[in-house]
């Protein structure tokens, strides 16, 4: 594991193939993740850091590097963003 910072984030579409290309403090990434929402909609179990520690985990045992937070739902909770 890598904890590091985000400072800049940049996208640029390539003059031959047209592809779109989203770079992370100047590097290039390729993402490959998918979307979350709430898996506890009754939120019986919103505070279990643990919890989302697993469930993020099978998502990263999946190969995401990325999760988009989908933003219609319920607003997750501090521990999920510790947890991610």
């Amino acid at each position: 594991n890598t904890i590091f910072g985000v400072r800049t984030v940049s996208s640029e579409v390539g003059a031959a193939s047209k592809s779109f290309t989203l770079k992370i403090n100047g590097h290039p990434i390729f993402l490959a993740g998918g979307n979350w929402i709430t898996t506890d909609q009754f939120l019986r179990f919103s505070n279990s850091r643990q919890r989302y520690f697993v469930e993020l985990k099978l998502m990263a045992n999946a190969g995401f590097n990325s999760i988009r937070v989908w933003g219609g739902g319920i607003t997750e909770t501090r521990q999920f963003y510790e947890a991610a």
